[in-house]
């Protein structure tokens, strides 16, 4: 049954847990703003870095960037993901939306988005 509600459900469900959070998350105005200031502190830094180290970054207003990855035949997107874990570093293919070349990459703290960039330039540099 189980095999059968994943094969249906959205590729980014959310639990009624986290729904509920990020619902008292948004009445909390000190939050918000924090949230507002660091995101528009480090999206821009993000999307620069990943540039940087050999990703194509789309253009974002959001929590995270949507990033190709080069086409080089010994390198697969795979690779990259597989590179990444092995740091603890976590991201998300977005296969099921047709883009098997590209990643879902969310801003995170600044030692978490410069980990990020070191790991992606070992692989990619």
């Amino acid at each position: 049954m189980i095999e059968a509600v994943n094969a249906i459900r959205g590729a980014f469900n959310v639990s009624l847990p986290a729904q509920l959070t990020a619902a008292a998350a948004l009445s909390d105005a000190g939050h918000e703003e924090a949230t507002f200031a660091h995101n528009a502190q480090w999206l821009p830094w993000l999307s620069r870095e990943l540039e940087r180290v050999g990703l194509r970054v789309y253009p974002s207003v959001c929590n995270f960037v949507l990033a190709r990855v080069p086409t080089d035949p010994s390198l697969g997107t795979q690779a990259v993901i597989d590179h990444l874990a092995r740091r603890g570093i976590l991201v998300k293919a977005v296969t099921d939306y047709g883009l098997s070349d590209c990643l879902r990459i969310t801003v995170g703290r600044e030692e978490e988005n410069k980990a990020l960039v070191v790991a992606l330039a070992e692989i990619l540099g």
